[in-house]
């Protein structure tokens, strides 16, 4: 091509060419090879016990806690639920109360429906409403206000209704005649008292037992004749 011998060597390569002539540093180049790298082998990694341990406990924690929600949602309790509203002071009663079942934590205060008949009859301590869980506090006795007292009476059958009397009833306690061959007498006095927990039987299931709250004016002639068996109890509308 350009007329002039192109001679080669293995340590270098000379290119001349006339009449144009190639650049000193283009003129001669030297290949340096590079030595390969030695393969470095991979660190081997070590397992701590320590971590060990902790995943094991992290796993055992993780079941255990399973196990105690499986447990609180297969097994319910019955307890005592508020089907209507009731307000503070008022007595509950019996239709005012229903059953449910529910898995609540221990630190929720709740009323097993084995102790329905307990509840009956009581009075609520603060306001409740329909599907409120009745808790320990929220049913009770009242304290006696101002003005009243309570009085509790022996009667023996035939003295009182035969029907029973719920708390919160409004009765009349009559006084009796001291004679019983004598003729009706009308100047006996009566005292009008409420209910305060449904009558109960005595264990030689004679006589019955029953509190009532009558005004304090009325309270010592009341207990009087209470100590002389001089007493009747008349369920009165309200």
């Amino acid at each position: 091509m350009c007329g002039t011998p192109i001679s080669m060597s293995t340590d270098m390569l000379c290119i001349s060419c006339s009449p144009y002539q190639l650049p000193h540093s283009f003129a001669a180049m030297s290949v340096t090879a590079i030595p390969a790298r030695a393969a470095t082998p991979s660190p081997r990694l070590r397992r701590s016990p320590r971590l060990i341990v902790i995943g094991v406990l992290c796993a055992c924690l993780g079941g255990l806690g399973g196990a105690v929600a499986w447990h609180r949602a297969t097994h319910a309790d019955q307890v005592l639920i508020m089907t209507r509203a009731v307000g503070q002071g008022d007595v509950v009663r019996s239709t005012d109360i229903g059953l449910t079942s529910v898995s609540v934590d221990r630190a929720v205060a709740t009323i097993p429906a084995s102790r329905l008949d307990e509840i009956v009859g009581r009075h609520a301590l603060v306001d409740l409403s329909p599907g409120q869980l009745l808790g320990s506090r929220s049913v009770g006795e009242l304290r006696v206000p101002s003005g009243r007292a309570r009085v509790g009476l022996r009667l023996a059958a035939g003295r009182l209704p035969t029907v029973s009397l719920p708390a919160g009833a409004h009765v009349t306690v009559v006084e009796t005649s001291p004679d019983k061959d004598a003729g009706p007498v009308s100047n006996l006095s009566t005292v009008d008292a409420v209910v305060v927990a449904a009558p109960k039987a005595t264990s030689d299931h004679g006589s019955w037992l029953v509190d009532v709250e009558v005004d304090s004016s009325n309270a010592a002639q009341l207990a009087d004749l209470a100590s002389l068996d001089r007493i009747a109890i008349v369920e009165r509308g309200q």
